[in-house]
């Protein structure tokens, strides 16, 4: 299963599980939740998320340490990185989010991210997203664009080259 649809009385979903990039995911999505959505026939949509979620395996130093900051300078405070009691980063639950306004649209953006270990190395579950707030069905291939653009900029902000490279990615692919 690639791609997965749900939807109920309060809500339309559509998954792609292989990431295929936005242009193609538009292309797909876009047409798929307008149709199930004029089925469904809201006034209004309270919120159109887009939202991306990876996972990325990590190992751990000699001290036990997770090279997060590395990867992800923009989760951590400087409080973690800088001053007397810095320290490598052993475990992460955090999660952030932030209100937007752009040509006409408003709305949060965020991240969320924790690490699980799974006995042979440690995983990274980071989920960005970026949402817009109370707009109709008519927008929202407009809604949709303008989520994933703060969602990935603010993906752009937290990572650092060094990850960029690692991915393999050129930037806009999110």
């Amino acid at each position: 299963m690639t791609r997965s649809l749900a939807i109920a009385t309060n809500h339309a979903t559509y998954v792609a599980f292989k990431y295929p990039g936005f242009d193609v995911f538009f292309q797909e999505a876009i047409p798929i939740l307008s149709n199930s959505l004029t089925a469904i026939a809201p006034k209004k949509l309270n919120r159109v998320v887009y939202r991306y979620e990876n996972e990325v395996g990590l190992g751990r130093d000699e001290r036990g340490e997770l090279p997060i900051h590395r990867l992800f300078p923009g989760i951590f405070p400087n409080v973690f990185t800088t001053g007397g009691q810095a320290s490598g980063i052993k475990v992460i639950n955090s999660s952030c989010e932030q209100s937007w306004e752009d040509v006409g649209f408003k709305g949060v953006r965020g991240f969320q991210a924790n690490t699980e270990d799974s006995g042979v190395q440690t995983v990274l579950r980071i989920t960005i997203f970026g949402a817009v707030e109370d707009v109709t069905v008519a927008d929202l291939d407009k809604a949709v664009g303008s989520a994933h653009q703060v969602g990935e900029s603010l993906f752009e902000d937290m990572i650092s080259s060094e990850f960029r490279e690692f991915i393999g990615s050129s930037k806009g692919e999110l």
